[in-house]
């Protein structure tokens, strides 16, 4: 676990930049740094990436503001029910378009990352934000909660937390 540790400590202090989805897994980039090509062009890559697969949410001191089920919602939240809503369009649920609006209007600075004895993950920004994520579910079948992977060495493994413990580390 202190080598975990010693990884989240390297999150402390960097952004959350950008997020996208693939299907249901919600993904984060972290932080930034400059690499220079083989012309010596110099592109803006990120340092981390979060990549969450089980339960999640952003919360500030009295609610929640974006679920990971939020997904299956509709994006306008007045909206009579469609049976033909369809959440996999980009933009058209209620979690993308609120997840969105949260990175727009907040820069998400990490203050601190903790992990728990169950392999759910606090990420405390300022403000009183914080994103948990929290795995749950028993079975001892392979099931990945959620995964960290380090941009700037490739070599190293990814730091992988699943239902069967913690993998690349």
């Amino acid at each position: 676990m202190q080598e975990v540790n010693k990884l989240l400590e390297k999150l402390i202090g960097l952004r959350i930049n950008h997020t996208n989805r693939v299907v249901d897994m919600q993904c984060f980039t972290i932080g930034t740094f400059n690499l220079a090509d083989s012309k010596n062009q110099i592109n803006i890559e990120n340092e981390f990436s979060l990549h969450i697969q089980a339960p999640w949410r952003f919360t500030n001191e009295s609610q929640i503001l974006i679920g990971s089920n939020d997904l299956y919602e509709q994006s306008d939240e007045t909206a009579e029910y469609d049976s033909n809503f369809n959440w996999d369009v980009k933009n058209a649920n209620l979690r993308d378009v609120k997840i969105n609006k949260l990175l727009s209007k907040n820069n998400l600075l990490i203050e601190t990352a903790i992990i728990d004895s169950f392999g759910g993950l606090i990420l405390q920004f300022k403000d009183n934000l914080k994103l948990t994520i929290f795995p749950n579910i028993s079975s001892k079948s392979e099931n990945e909660f959620w995964r960290l992977l380090d941009n700037i060495d490739e070599s190293k493994s990814h730091l992988v937390i699943c239902s069967t413990g913690i993998e690349g580390i």
